[in-house]
């Protein structure tokens, strides 16, 4: 990957993208604030598969509550 910001471009091997702004990212840790029930039960968003097996959990919820006849 190559960056010209005298252009605004970002050069990959599958093309050039034009920004406005560009922001680099370098990559983050889950942070639960010391709080272990957190940790046990909140769901990590910082990966690939981490974010597919949330949006698994998501539709799951939305078919189940499509086949309710229980409104409460």
């Amino acid at each position: 990957m190559e960056i010209r910001p005298e252009e605004n471009l970002a050069v990959t091997d599958i093309g050039s993208l034009e920004y406005d702004y560009l922001v680099l990212a370098t990559g983050s840790k889950t942070n639960f604030f010391g709080n272990a029930n957190i940790q046990k039960n909140a769901m990590a968003m910082k990966t690939i598969p981490q974010c597919l097996n949330l949006r698994s959990l998501i539709l799951e919820n939305f078919e189940e509550a499509l086949l309710t006849d229980d409104l409460w």
